[in-house]
């Protein structure tokens, strides 16, 4: 009788957190290396994020940083890290005024990535950003007179969406904007706005075609 029938009931929270759980100890025992690199990198993170908070006042780590490499933060200025940040190779987040900020969403991989900031950096959540440069002055004028103290210099923030590849021996430059669900092929040059959903390669970086969903 229909009366009988019964709509599925919807997994719980704590049953899905079970099973994953359990799905992640069936994982560990059938590869330890991986645990075991996976959970030194958890305590490095873990360390880091409280030696920032009694040492670098400037410098705010979200929960669930990992560090499988190393993290080198220099300079007067603001860095945030967001929630489940994963550092791989070197990664440098210098700052080189005290009022700059260089900002990282949640979830977003760093894999050698080279930062040089003196305004605003700002890259957004569940990003892949491999060992590309990205800064948001030239340090150097552009004028032929780029040698005297006082010739003008480029300083315009970058801004990467949510959900970003940005391939290796990328550079991105000041004023440089990337939409969402975007990938910046390797070796690109960008500087400008750049829509979402779409690839970026060349130098200068061109939109070469739209991202399959």
């Amino acid at each position: 009788m229909l009366s009988d029938v019964r709509p599925a009931e919807k997994p719980s929270i704590e049953g899905l957190s079970q099973s994953m759980g359990w799905a992640l100890f069936v994982r560990a025992l059938q590869e330890p290396l991986h645990a075991t690199i996976v959970l030194i990198s958890i305590v490095r993170g873990a360390l880091f994020r409280h030696w920032v908070g009694l040492f670098r006042p400037r410098v705010t780590v979200g929960p669930g940083l990992r560090i499988y490499g190393r993290l080198s933060i220099r300079g007067p200025g603001r860095v945030v890290l967001g929630a489940n940040v994963q550092i791989h190779g070197r990664v440098s987040p210098w700052t080189n005024r005290a009022g700059a900020c260089i900002e990282v969403g949640d979830r977003t991989k760093l894999d050698g990535t080279r930062f040089s900031c003196v305004g605003a950096i700002q890259i957004g959540s569940d990003c892949l950003i491999a060992n590309a440069r990205i800064l948001d002055t030239s340090f150097h004028s552009v004028n032929r007179t780029m040698h005297p103290g006082l010739a003008p210099i480029l300083e315009q923030p970058v801004v990467i969406g949510d959900n970003v590849w940005v391939s290796m021996d990328a550079g991105l430059l000041p004023g440089t904007r990337v939409g969402n669900n975007c990938v910046v092929a390797m070796g690109a040059i960008c500087k400008g706005e750049y829509p979402e959903g779409v690839m970026i390669l060349g130098n200068p970086a061109r939109v070469a075609g739209r991202i399959s969903s």
